[in-house]
């Protein structure tokens, strides 16, 4: 009977321990406290050395921490020269361990409590600045310079060193190019003043009737389409009636199509025959410059007649006056009315 009541006994109580045990398991680790841990990788060094600032928190999953900007330094003493991301080392449970290296220099000698390392730490319901554990310390030696064997010199000026060609020659080569391409700009504004005065005293001096008679005998003599370059014949021919009609009638010929230029004409007084006979002209100027017809010898010739023909059936009256001066002597001045 005892024995029974043992083996009930030790039957309970494992069964009890085991109910502990996965109790125990399934229940979460909780961290409450957050852990900062901050030191220095050596604590001293020699000013103007650089050494590691390691900082290491060890926190609960859903606390946030946040690190400190440096605006003016370390303690206002030592510069921040880089800092490492933010690295996850270890994570168990809700158990969360970050780190963050940061590199340092000084350049004041001395011995230095720089304090404890501050972190934001932020929860649910809370904000508030947790420190870690110790203080940062840090002892930074210069050197010392025994002035009874050596002797401190004043700060040596620049050596004046003679000038060489390989520090100037870009500057040498880009004065070459400015001054080439100025050289060609001045030639080149010359030449389109010299030609633009060029055209504006040929306007003055040839009335465009003139001009355009003078251009018509000099396409003639050239018999460009009995060499078969009709197209060049014809362009030229078309560019000879377009710019006396611009001068002539101020119409701006140039830049019209033939049906525009004849409309234009037709509703100035000009006689109607010659009109018909230059549409007829450029209507087969604009197959051959555009379609790549071949007229006739015949026709080819009949165009420059017509152009002869409108040319003087539309030029400028001539009228002669005579006029005595106070010295009794005769002259003689042309003038054009349209």
């Amino acid at each position: 009977m005892k024995t029974q009541n043992k083996k009930r006994y030790f039957v309970f109580s494992l069964l009890f321990s085991l109910f502990l045990a996965m109790v125990g398991y399934a229940k979460p680790v909780e961290n409450k406290e957050t852990i900062i841990i901050a030191n220095f990788s050596q604590d001293t060094i020699m000013i103007g050395d650089q050494l590691r600032l390691r900082v290491t928190i060890n926190k609960d999953i859903m606390v946030v921490t946040e690190f400190p900007e440096f605006k003016d330094g370390l303690g206002g003493v030592f510069s921040i020269l880089n800092q490492s991301n933010i690295d996850t080392i270890l994570q168990e449970g809700r158990n969360v361990t970050l780190r963050r290296d940061y590199l340092v220099t000084g350049f004041d000698a001395g011995y230095f409590n720089l304090g404890k390392f501050p972190v934001l730490n932020i929860k649910k319901n809370s904000t508030d600045t947790i420190f870690s554990q110790d203080s940062l310390r840090l002892f930074v030696n210069t050197f010392i310079i025994d002035t009874t064997k050596h002797q401190l010199l004043n700060v040596t000026p620049p050596i004046d060193a003679p000038l060489i060609f390989d520090e100037i020659k870009y500057w040498v080569y880009g004065g070459i190019v400015g001054l080439i391409v100025l050289v060609v700009l001045i030639y080149l504004i010359k030449k389109y003043y010299k030609n633009r005065k060029r055209k504006e005293a040929g306007v003055i001096l040839l009335p465009p009737h003139i001009e355009a008679i003078n251009e018509l005998e000099k396409l003639y003599t050239l018999k460009l389409w009995r060499d078969g370059r009709h197209k060049i014949y014809h362009t030229k021919l078309s560019d000879i009636i377009r710019n006396y009609i611009h001068r002539r009638y101020n119409i701006n010929a140039m830049e019209m199509t033939s049906e525009e230029i004849m409309s234009s004409l037709r509703s100035l007084d000009v006689n109607s025959s010659i009109l018909n006979k230059l549409s007829d002209s450029m209507s087969l100027s604009d197959l051959v410059k555009f379609a790549k017809f071949a007229p006739e010898d015949e026709e080819s010739e009949g165009s420059l007649s017509t152009a002869y023909e409108f040319v003087e059936q539309t030029k400028p009256i001539i009228i002669e006056i005579k006029s005595v001066d106070k010295s009794s002597e005769k002259e003689k001045k042309n003038e054009y009315e349209d």
